[in-house]
């Protein structure tokens, strides 16, 4: 994992392919001889984004000194600074020095949706390299994982990644049926998809709601990755600790976004 922000640099590439996955769901692939002093880590390994804004001439990416690229991004003048976001890393290919990110698509009022939208070879954008968050111990003998479409890389990432007799259940809210994926089946891992199938339902409901009708583990110790929408992730953490009893500790959330919160810039 990268040692710190001062250590880290911001390596610049190039979109190579664009594909349409399902309905909601848009891949995006970059390629670039810096590619090659990127350092994969697996699992659900965060990658932040610096991505041109409509209007400006070009991309120009902060020029990163003993300070860290936050310092240099915020010295940059507004009109010049890119736009930052945070993403997960779908798949690495260093013997094609190529990297595929997915993105949730939903119309051209959130930038990045935008971005992706409008994308094609030729294309320039920035990466930065982030942690993981899945960080499961060694003794946990089951996992449970929960997410809204925004985390179905994240937890793709994580079940490709678990070594062989790894065992989990998955809750997976998707937009619509469309949506839902053939995944190489695997032995101890089952995945149920939720698909909302009605654009007035708020995101996440279905997948807290999924998670609450589980019985309670047993035996325990289960660890819970629970990612997503911001009420999913925190009500869905404090049911397993209040409900089941389950150990803080054996339970990692990230809140990615907020339902009716528009994002900035």
């Amino acid at each position: 994992m990268p040692s710190s922000a001062a250590d880290r640099e911001i390596l610049p590439a190039t979109v190579c392919r664009v594909r349409r996955i399902t309905p909601h769901l848009h891949s995006v692939t970059v390629r670039g001889p810096d590619l090659a002093r990127f350092e994969p880590l697996g699992f659900d390994q965060a990658l932040r984004l610096f991505l041109p804004k409509p209007g400006q001439d070009g991309l120009r990416l902060p020029v990163v000194g003993r300070d860290g690229w936050l310092a240099a991004f915020r010295a940059m003048p507004q009109d010049q600074r890119p736009r930052a976001r945070i993403y997960t890393v779908r798949a690495f290919s260093a013997a094609a020095g190529e990297l595929e990110i997915e993105f949730v698509v939903h119309g051209e009022q959130a930038p990045a949706s935008r971005w992706a939208l409008r994308a094609r070879p030729g294309d320039r954008l920035g990466l930065l390299a982030e942690g993981v968050r899945f960080r499961p111990p060694t003794y946990a003998g089951t996992h449970l994982l929960v997410g809204e479409e925004s985390a179905l890389p994240a937890i793709l990432g994580v079940l490709e990644s678990a070594p062989p007799g790894w065992r989990a259940d998955v809750l997976l809210e998707i937009p619509s049926t469309a949506d839902i994926r053939g995944l190489p089946s695997r032995s101890g891992v089952d995945v149920r998809w939720l698909p909302r199938d009605d654009e007035r339902r708020r995101p996440g409901d279905l997948a807290l709601d999924a998670l609450r009708a589980l019985p309670q583990p047993n035996p325990l110790p289960t660890y819970v990755y629970l990612v997503g929408e911001r009420r999913l992730v925190t009500d869905g953490r404090r049911h397993v600790i209040r409900s089941w009893g389950l150990d803080p500790a054996m339970v990692e959330f990230v809140g990615y976004w907020r339902y009716g919160e528009p994002s900035a810039g």
